[in-house]
Order: C-alpha cells, then sequence, then structure tokens
C-alpha cells in the first residue's frame, strides 16, 4: 500500500483555509492569537502542494486583515489603528510563520 498524501496545487485555497483556521482558533481565551496563526500556518504549508514558509507571513497577514474587517464596528481614530496593526505584528505574523516554518520540516520528515 502507498502513502496517503493530502495536498492541493493551489497555494491561494490552502491560504484562504489557513486564515479560516487561524480565525476560528482565536476565540479560544488567552492562547488563541497565538495558537490560532500558528495552527493556520502549519495548515497553509503541511497541504500546499510545494512547501514554502511564505505561505505562514500570507496567513497572518490574511488573518489580520479579516480580524481587523470584525472588529472594526466602533469607530475608531487613525492613531487606534496603527496601534492595532503594530501590536498584531507579532501576535499574528511571528507565530504563523512558526507555524509554516513546523508544517513545512514536518512534511520533508514524513
Amino acid at each position: 500500500m502507498g502513502k496517503f498524501e493530502l495536498s492541493f496545487t493551489n497555494p491561494i485555497f490552502t491560504i484562504i483555509v489557513g486564515v479560516i483556521v487561524a480565525f476560528t482558533l482565536m476565540f479560544i481565551p488567552y492562547l488563541g492569537y497565538v495558537v490560532g496563526p500558528l495552527v493556520g500556518g502549519f495548515v497553509a504549508t503541511y497541504f500546499a502542494k510545494e512547501k514554502r514558509i511564505i505561505y505562514g507571513l500570507f496567513v497572518g497577514i490574511g488573518a489580520i486583515i479579516v480580524l481587523f474587517i470584525y472588529s472594526s464596528s466602533e469607530p475608531t481614530s487613525n492613531l487606534d489603528i496603527l496601534k492595532y496593526i503594530i501590536g498584531s505584528i507579532p501576535i499574528s505574523i511571528i507565530p504563523a510563520i512558526i507555524g509554516s516554518y513546523i508544517g513545512k520540516r514536518t512534511k520533508n520528515l514524513l
């Protein structure tokens, strides 16, 4: 029997799935903002046909955009938006890149 491998040829599909996973897991109390992008970056890289760590960066940016759109129901100033974006970078993008790296290394080990 051969090894079962699930991979998608279109990386945009895996990035979108990674953003959905990251956004969904961000609602876990306390650790959601770190665990969500970490798992989303992992999913985006692990299930892509060509393994690239940059998919995690795209997942982190996508998670920030979706979370910003979701939470922008009240009026804010430009300074608040800048604080939000600067604060979101280490919380969302770095774990997504780490998850992407783990997905790439895991795929190479199996």
